[in-house]
């Protein structure tokens, strides 16, 4: 790993290639007009996204109408909420199984449910969902969103750690630059800024550290002037913290497992040191055909092979090793590998490549010309109807008889049940005049009607998806339906990034998972996906496979698309049900899939539960065991007599030992018969017991 001043060095290095190397201050520039086209406020130097920046300041100046519909906000609320109410429900299936059913591999594990509620205890603990909706709308605006999946140790019980999930904001994030796969997966760094009160920070830093390690004060750094822009007005106090994340190639060994074929020999191997160190890194030699190992490892190990008569066989191969650290000024607060070495902790949501910006934009920016396009033509229509007359009147002064009683006429013409009072022959001469009522232009009203559209044409989107239906015409159900998810497919991009997204942020939480297992040995976390007669169980790091397979499945949420899934369920229970299968056992599937309070859920799903097994009567148990007794006795009894025959009978066949053969033949022969009819009527006695017990066992299913 690298020294504190390689660390400092490389994180300069790749600050100054993010701020300086490409359009950060253009990107950073368009980000912010895009919120300020969302949110409808202006920023810095009087700027707003709603409004073209010259357009805006012109009519500013001269006091013309400056009018704003927003309508990108409820545009973006729609989108973000139907990614709330689909929220991908995600399954661990383990790849390393050993359980077996008749000798022949199940496909089941134990395992499964049990990380299952291990992941949904972290989701709920750091209100995961929260966050990554949080920055999912983050993407959806500028292109760039992320979340940082920690373990902290400030809350929850001493030593064992909380999940942590927090979204970033985009202005304080960095990325390698160098970087265009979605969701930054070939980024070789990534890192996060965080405000902090310079005195609170230091004393937090140096309660950690010995006397010869404390830090007396941050120094200060040029790069944190780029972050603190929006928060040197609040305090002057602040200062900047970075999680800064790297991975490094290293080199390492793939080993062939000979011993597997060889049990004598696997029994020694286990014995050595090095193997046992390398089992509590999760290598098992009793499974894995091939294991890695750290290039210092070899030698000992193929001494451990060697010594067993085994062949050691290894190839060198590569892989990325995934650091972090936390900095402030020219300071590295701490340094380690990072929990996980599936990626790193900083997850990112991106939207849309830009090749001609050359960085990434999201969805928002395509609407923001037609929304600038609307506000000015309802502007320019609320000056026309300002500055154009409403009506009133042109009159001669002699028509009311001079100047003095104009007043008398302004008061009493607009009013229509007063008097106005005119001279004789001034409506026969035609003294006065209305003035021609204010037309607004056929064009303009046009412009404000293709700009209303081209908000939604331009993001992809139609009525049905925004929930505006058509008044004027009744539309089935199903085209309904498939004319909300046309809808979809215009943001199918934003919802690929999404769920990679969720599949990538998977795999951290399994190692988060591993982790807070050592710390505790063993959370006691809610029964969600096993047997609900089991509230709790415990999760083991025993219980946490090497590797597992992620599936992100979409769950519906509307009542429609509920109602449409429960219709599917029953007509495959009506379908097992006549293929002679038990339709039945989906019904809890059924239930689930309802609109019902979560307690009340609980308890329809314990009435579909078979009702347990009845009872024996006591009276008929104790009579059986009466009875069974009393057989009991009567065989002993009968093997005793047996035994007692069998002694007389040796008894005699010792005195006839001197006696004639033939009648001793005769005498044997009818000792053999006795004692055959013995044996019989001992084994007839003992068929009875076996069948009063089969006829006196009651029939628990009726």
């Amino acid at each position: 790993m690298l020294s504190n001043d390689e660390i400092i060095k490389k994180f300069e290095s790749c600050r100054s290639r993010f701020v300086e190397g490409w359009k950060r201050t253009e990107w950073l520039e368009a980000t912010r007009e895009c919120y300020s086209a969302v949110e409808g406020f202006s920023y810095e130097g009087g700027k707003n996204g709603q409004w073209e920046n010259l357009d805006f300041q012109k009519r500013e100046n001269d006091n013309k109408p400056l009018f704003q519909i927003n309508k990108l906000a409820r545009v973006m609320n729609v989108i973000s909420g139907f990614q709330i109410q689909n929220r991908g429900d995600v399954r661990y299936i383990p790849r390393d199984i050993d359980v077996l059913e008749d000798g022949k591999f199940s496909g089941k594990s134990k395992l499964a449910d049990v990380v299952n509620d291990g992941l949904e205890f972290i989701k709920q603990a750091s209100r995961a969902d929260l966050e990554n909706s949080h920055a999912n709308y983050d993407a959806l605006i500028c292109g760039i969103g992320a979340v940082d999946n920690t373990i902290t140790y400030e809350e929850g019980e001493d030593g064992i750690g909380e999940p942590s999930v927090q979204r970033i904001a985009p202005q304080l994030l960095m990325w390698d630059v160098a970087s265009r796969k979605k969701n930054l997966v070939d980024a070789n760094w990534v890192a996060s800024a965080t405000v902090h009160d310079r005195d609170v920070l230091l004393n937090e830093v140096n309660s950690e550290r010995a006397t010869e390690d404390k830090i007396y004060a941050f120094s200060g750094s040029s790069g944190d002037d780029l972050f603190l822009n929006s928060y040197t007005d609040m305090d002057k106090n602040l200062i900047m913290a970075y999680n800064f994340q790297w991975r490094e190639k290293e080199f390492y060994y793939q080993v062939q497992n000979a011993a597997l074929q060889n049990p004598q020999a696997m029994q020694l191997l286990l014995l050595d040191g090095s193997v046992q160190a390398a089992k509590e890194r999760g290598i098992d030699l009793t499974k894995d055909e091939i294991f890695p190992i750290g290039l210092d490892e070899k030698n000992a190990f193929k001494e451990a092979f060697e010594l067993v008569g085994l062949p050691f066989e290894a190839i060198k191969q590569k892989k990325y090793v995934y650091y972090r650290a936390s900095i402030v000024g020219k300071d590295v607060i701490s340094a380690s590998e990072n929990y996980s070495q599936k990626g790193f902790s900083l997850k990112f949501i991106t939207g849309k490549w830009s090749e001609t910006r050359q960085y990434w934009y999201g969805l928002l920016s395509l609407a923001i010309a037609p929304q600038q396009l609307f506000n000015k033509g309802m502007s320019d229509i609320a000056e026309t109807l300002y500055i154009s007359p409403h009506g009133g009147i042109v009159i001669e002064s002699g028509a009311v008889g001079g100047a003095g009683n104009l007043a008398a006429f302004k008061e009493t013409w607009a009013k229509q049940r007063e008097v106005t009072i005119v001279e004789d022959g001034a409506i026969a001469q035609q003294k006065f005049m209305m003035k021609p009522q204010a037309q607004l232009s056929p064009a303009a009203m046009q412009v404000l009607d293709i700009a209303d559209r081209a908000i939604l044409e331009c993001v992809g989107l139609n009525q049905e998806f925004m929930g505006v239906a058509d008044g004027g015409a009744q539309q089935a159900a199903m085209l309904q339906e498939q004319r909300v998810k046309q809808g979809m497919a215009s943001f199918a991009n934003e919802v690929d990034s999404f769920g990679f997204f969720i599949q990538e942020q998977s795999k951290c939480f399994v190692d988060m998972l591993r982790v807070l297992c050592q710390n505790s040995g063993g959370l006691i976390i809610r029964n969600i996906s096993g047997d609900k007669a089991q509230p709790y169980v415990k999760l083991l790091e025993d219980q946490i496979a090497t590797k597992y397979d992620i599936i992100v499945k979409e769950v519906p949420k509307s009542s429609s698309e509920r109602q449409r899934e429960t219709d599917i369920l029953l007509q495959i229970a009506g379908m097992l049900t006549q293929a002679g299968r038990d339709g039945g056992a989906i019904l809890p599937l059924i239930i689930e899939n309802q609109d019902i309070n979560s307690d009340k859920l609980e308890e329809v799903l314990a009435a579909t539960q078979p009702p347990p097994p009845q009872q024996p009567d006591p009276i008929n148990v104790a009579l059986l065991q009466a009875q069974t007794a009393d057989l009991n006795a009567s065989a002993q009894k009968k093997m005793a007599e047996s035994k007692g025959l069998d002694m007389e009978l040796l008894d005699k066949f010792k005195t006839m030992r001197d006696e004639d053969s033939s009648e001793m033949d005769i005498k044997l022969e009818k000792m053999k018969a006795d004692i055959q009819k013995t044996i019989s009527e001992t084994m007839v006695n003992y068929s009875k017991i076996g069948q009063s017990v089969t006829q006196s066992q009651p029939f628990y299913g009726e």
